[in-house]
């Protein structure tokens, strides 16, 4: 799976770890340390890690990517007399999804787009 340059940068790790412990260790159990979390910013009700899935999968979707590409993305496995005739294996279609995604959530880090206006991009040009 590709990972964009900013998540990369995130992930600061040589060995691919994107979620560690105090020791630097991979966290085994993601759901207990996304609820530590959700403790500590008041979300209620907590974020669990199905969230981030959902989320990505309604980003990619929501920038026009269709459900073919969040399936591929979010390893969604079909079955289809398609898949029998069709061996293109979509990398680096894949990868420029994540790259546009990518750009979205960092245009809302920094600032420079908004929640509204990036879920309903008519409503900002009226």
């Amino acid at each position: 799976m590709f990972l964009t340059e900013q998540a990369l940068e995130l992930i600061g790790s040589d060995d691919g770890t994107v979620f560690a412990n105090e020791r630097d260790n991979a966290v085994d159990g993601l759901e207990g340390a996304m609820r530590q979390i959700s403790k500590l910013c008041a979300f209620d009700p907590a974020v669990r890690p199905h969230d981030l899935r959902r989320t990505m999968g309604t980003t990619i979707t929501g920038r026009g990517h269709g459900r073919e590409a969040l399936d591929r993305i979010l390893n969604h496995r079909k079955k289809s007399v398609t898949d029998v005739y069709d061996r293109h294996d979509y990398a680096l279609a894949d990868q420029k999804i994540m790259e546009d995604v990518g750009a979205h959530i960092m245009r809302l880090v920094e600032g420079k787009d908004n929640v509204i206006a990036a879920k309903f991009p008519k409503a900002q040009s009226e």
